[in-house]
């Protein structure tokens, strides 16, 4: 996928990459694939986790990363990593668009 498969061994580098990247998260389906997609999206620039770090706030990443940063998919243990969420944020014009929180804990009770 994505004219991947011949970097294969890059994409795992990449995704243990971003695993630290995003706080080290508890894979599940949504933050399994959010951890993909910064890994695929790394390979495809030819970004290491250092120019993730040095360039956050001017590379477009993918939906599913910003909205992490956002909180949208919940607040991992130890938190998001700074400064990193603000620079990706930042970048991404979504900086009053954050989460605080279990997602849903203002819901109404059924």
């Amino acid at each position: 996928q994505n004219g991947l498969a011949e970097q294969w061994p890059a994409v795992k580098k990449a995704y243990a990459e971003a695993n630290q990247l995003l706080g080290d998260i508890v894979k599940v389906t949504p933050s399994s694939k959010t951890c993909g997609d910064l890994a695929q999206f790394m390979v495809t620039n030819n970004l290491s986790a250092d120019d993730v770090r040095e360039q956050a706030a001017s590379l477009n990443f993918p939906l599913s990363v910003v909205e992490y940063f956002q909180g949208a998919l919940g607040i991992p243990a130890g938190g998001i990593p700074e400064p990193l969420r603000s620079q990706i944020l930042a970048g991404a014009g979504k900086t009053d668009e954050t989460f605080v929180g279990r997602p849903g804990a203002e819901l109404a009770p059924v």
